[in-house]
């Protein structure tokens, strides 16, 4: 028999998330280039130094070498906010063809409107490019309250202090050229892991911002999202606790109530949809709805595969006193979170005696 519906869906959409790796790598080489290239300029405002550093010189050189920071934050800036439009015009057309293809046309044409199977696309506004408004509220759209115009501003105050840490240093040390220019080459190292997290979560960020526009737009053939992470060590205990949760259009809890992603910088979470029962479409063979309504079969959840990594695996993962709890079944790994925040451990001691005193589960 066929894949389902929501089994076709969930293994597209975890496929699309790994080629979206490839996306990320391309957009962070780009802006770390950029960080990288603006160096020379940077060295280049005290190379022209007659001697040693004073006060003065320093002071010329820290407001030289701000307006290189302020123009690479500028062109970092340009190159981001081009390349995640595309994203998100791509991402739209993308996931938007993952949802039509896994529906069989008899339900597209039980819920109507829809484009049929020639059409290339599922319905008629999804080939078009985003609009203005969409696109100003996606490119402005902030993670934990920043942005990413912002935290690149963040950076670049960042990059100013410790530049200003540096020369004062090298001044009372009465350093020449070349000592003032390893210390400016040691700050330029520090903002690359920083400009290369901020371009993957962003093309993250739109992901699966577009991702889920997406899905509320087929509301009348998805019934809801489920939560998945990804199946490693280095996946976070918040982004662990919400593995497997599921969240419904039509019933609590509801899609409205889901954590957002991304949860964090370089979080890799993503949403699958599932379908509604079949038993809302008339008109529909019992073929197509048994491939539209069947299960989904996984891989696993995280709480199994990790049950089947080494003792030092999942110590590595979750520390030595939530291995033993987590080993022993006394708390499940949503047990170790609460609201979004990993508990302390005196609190997840405390549950877990309590529970292995009441003999039961949470």
């Amino acid at each position: 028999m066929a894949d389902s519906t929501s089994q076709r869906w969930h293994d597209q959409i975890i496929a699309h998330g790994a080629r979206l790796v490839g996306v990320e790598n391309g957009l962070a080489r780009s802006i770390v280039g950029i960080w990288r290239q603006s160096l020379p300029r940077a060295l280049a405002t005290v190379a022209s130094w007659p001697g040693r550093a004073t006060n003065r010189t320093a002071e010329a050189a820290l407001d030289a070498i701000m307006g290189v920071v302020q123009q690479s934050a500028l062109d970092m800036g340009s190159v981001l906010g081009n390349d995640l439009l595309d994203q998100a015009n791509a991402e739209q057309r993308i996931v938007g063809n993952i949802i039509w293809r896994g529906v069989p046309q008899s339900i597209w044409d039980a819920v109507g409107g829809m484009h049929r199977i020639d059409e290339v696309i599922i319905k008629p506004d999804f080939h078009r490019p985003i609009s203005d408004a969409k696109a100003f509220g996606l490119l402005n759209s902030d993670i934990n309250g920043i942005n990413w115009t912002e935290r690149i501003t963040d950076m670049s105050a960042d990059v100013r202090k410790a530049v200003r840490r540096e020369l004062a240093a090298g001044v009372a040390a009465g350093e020449g050229v070349d000592k003032i220019q390893r210390r400016i080459r040691k700050v330029w190292d520090i903002p690359l892991r920083r400009a290369e997290t901020i371009a993957r979560t962003e093309v993250h960020n739109v992901s699966t911002r577009v991702m889920y526009d997406t899905y509320n737009a087929n509301k009348d053939v998805i019934r809801g999202v489920e939560y998945l992470s990804t199946l490693d060590r280095r996946t976070c205990q918040i982004c662990i606790a919400d593995d497997g949760r599921k969240f419904y259009y039509n019933r609590l809890p509801s899609v409205e109530s889901r954590p957002f992603i991304p949860q964090h910088p370089r979080c890799r979470c993503v949403y699958v949809p599932f379908t509604r029962g079949s038993r809302d479409f008339y008109g529909v063979s019992k073929k197509d709805k048994a491939v539209f309504a069947g299960p989904v079969t996984k891989p696993s959840d995280y709480g199994t595969w990790l049950k089947g990594q080494t003792v030092a695996t999942v110590t590595e993962i979750l520390g030595p006193v939530k291995t033993r709890i987590f080993l022993t079944g006394k708390l499940k790994l949503r047990n170790f979170v609460n609201d979004g925040k990993v508990r302390t451990i005196p609190a997840i001691e405390k549950s877990a005696d309590r529970m292995a005193a009441e003999g039961a589960e949470l």
